[in-house]
């Protein structure tokens, strides 16, 4: 690791990435193998060890004389494998069409889901299941722990795409309730596109610059689906360092739904919403209105309408004094029914 030692004994703060593995079979074998995971020679020359595997054992074997690792993040790229589900060399009518937006929202399982097996060659042929973000964070922790994580590219649709664009909404939120560390997408989004506004959903809600960014930021926890079909919403809260608690409900239907919020600790209403319809013309987020909590504090009066194929967002905040007890780390901050 020339390259890493080079940086970090010229500027020891410098955060390195590493290996800027292209995708599923760049995890297991290398390149000289081309793609022959379990019998390969390169693989057999290295204990029949897995490439990403051996890498990170490499990487803690291997720390500079002060102890600092050399490398700070496992670096891979990752791409939904159906065909037009990343967007890649479609036209905006196949990639847009019924089946493939459905699937490209179905795909976002391939992130965190344990038993969810892609519609690709990954889960069909291989009878492989992909549990993205875990499964590093696994392997980091078991070869190299410390080490942080890194996607420096995916792709979820195209940008002028609505499924696309919600896509690319949701998986920031999926981000960040694993705990990637990192992400880059390939490539930044085209100005005015549904899929930029899809990143100004979590960075300036408001879209009012005397406000400054209105940013949906802090700690993300799990949240539990109590009742409804797997892939109908897409549900994920952040509790911010201010207090607010603000809930992502993701409407993967083409027909309208309804969600019935409850919270683990009373919150202070009413809740502020916004959403964000990656079909409409701009502006495609927009405050629109309010919800009453209940007198109790523990859920919304009334359930949320939800139209089909967008994102909603409802701001409450919390009481004070009430730092980590709020069920994050339990995942039952926010319940819901739709």
């Amino acid at each position: 690791m020339p390259y890493a030692t080079a940086i970090k004994t010229r500027d020891p703060g410098a955060k390195v990435l590493g290996p800027d593995s292209w995708g599923w079979c760049d995890y297991f074998t290398s390149a000289a193998d081309d793609c022959n995971y379990w019998s390969g020679s390169d693989r057999a020359n290295h204990g029949n060890t897995d490439l990403l595997e051996w890498y990170l054992e490499q990487v803690c074997a291997n720390p500079l004389p002060s102890g600092a690792k050399l490398v700070d993040y496992l670096d891979i790229h990752y791409y939904p494998q159906g065909s037009c589900v990343s967007g890649l060399s479609c036209n905006l009518a196949t990639a847009e069409d019924v089946s493939h937006s459905a699937r490209r929202l179905r795909a976002l399982k391939e992130l965190y889901d344990p038993s969810w097996h892609s519609e690709d060659w990954i889960g069909v042929d291989l009878d492989a299941v992909i549990n993205l973000v875990p499964r590093m964070k696994a392997l980091i922790a078991g070869s190299c722990p410390g080490v942080g994580l890194a996607i420096t590219e995916y792709r979820w649709g195209r940008d002028d795409g609505s499924s696309g664009a919600l896509a690319q909404a949701e998986a920031l939120a999926i981000y960040g309730r694993e705990g990637v560390d990192l992400a880059t997408r390939w490539t930044a989004p085209g100005s005015g596109t549904p899929t930029e506004d899809a990143f100004r959903f979590f960075l300036d809600y408001d879209l009012n610059p005397a406000n400054g960014f209105q940013q949906v930021l802090g700690d993300s926890g799990r949240v539990v689906r109590s009742v409804g079909t797997p892939d109908g919403v897409g549900v994920y809260a952040v509790h911010s360092a201010g207090g607010q608690l603000f809930v992502l409900l993701f409407n993967h239907d083409t027909v309208t739904s309804t969600a019935t919020v409850s919270f683990a600790v009373p919150v202070v209403g009413p809740a502020a919403l916004w959403r964000f319809n990656p079909a409409a013309a701009a502006p495609r987020i927009t405050n629109v209105g309010s919800a009453v909590v209940a007198p109790n504090g523990m859920s919304l009066s009334a359930p949320l309408t939800l139209p089909a194929r967008t994102a909603t967002l409802a701001i409450v905040a919390l009481p004070s004094g009430l730092p980590f007890r709020d069920g994050f780390e339990t995942g039952t901050t926010a319940h819901w029914a739709h």
